[in-house]
């Protein structure tokens, strides 16, 4: 695989997840024997090294962990908000837009804590599969989808305003 463009939200290619749970819940991880956690998908592991790099002055252990993955943050936050999770981990932007959306439910909710910077999932392609011309029009036709351009439905419902080339 090779990577090709990265996408851009709000200027950033990275973005943070924030730690939730109920307000009325445990102040602190520690008080729980079993965690649920309510999350989407981080690719491989990346949901429990994501929670152990959160709770490692909880002295959390994994087994402690049953982590719940959903497609959407919003479900997440759902989850948390009707009681069937004990915590959530959301991208803080997507906590925006419910807290726009409603902020009542906001205000069922505290922040625990916030992870390291996660970086924007890159758009790659397989080399060898596709011819360099046509990788060309791919670039070409990402970078058209502005969040001004006729195209934009698409780039607000993936949340990205542009697309810049990959560098390592």
């Amino acid at each position: 695989m090779r990577p090709l463009l990265v996408p851009v939200r709000n200027g950033l290619t990275s973005y943070k997840k924030i730690l939730l749970a109920s307000q009325l819940s445990a102040t602190s991880a520690s008080d729980y024997e079993i965690i649920s956690f309510a999350m989407t998908t981080m690719g491989p592991d990346g949901a429990t090294a994501a929670i152990k790099e959160l709770l490692t002055e909880e002295l959390i252990s994994v087994q402690q962990l049953n982590i719940i993955s959903v497609p959407k943050d919003l479900d997440a936050i759902l989850a948390l908000v009707l009681g069937q999770v004990k915590m959530a981990l959301v991208a803080h932007d997507n906590l925006q837009v419910i807290s726009d959306a409603n902020p009542r439910i906001i205000r069922t909710i505290k922040k625990l804590d916030r992870s390291i910077t996660v970086p924007m999932p890159v758009l790659c392609y397989l080399e060898g599969r596709v011819e360099s011309g046509d990788v060309k029009k791919l670039v070409e036709a990402f970078k058209k989808m502005t969040s001004d351009s006729p195209r934009n439905k698409i780039m607000e419902m993936l949340q990205i305003d542009d697309w810049q080339n990959f560098t390592q």
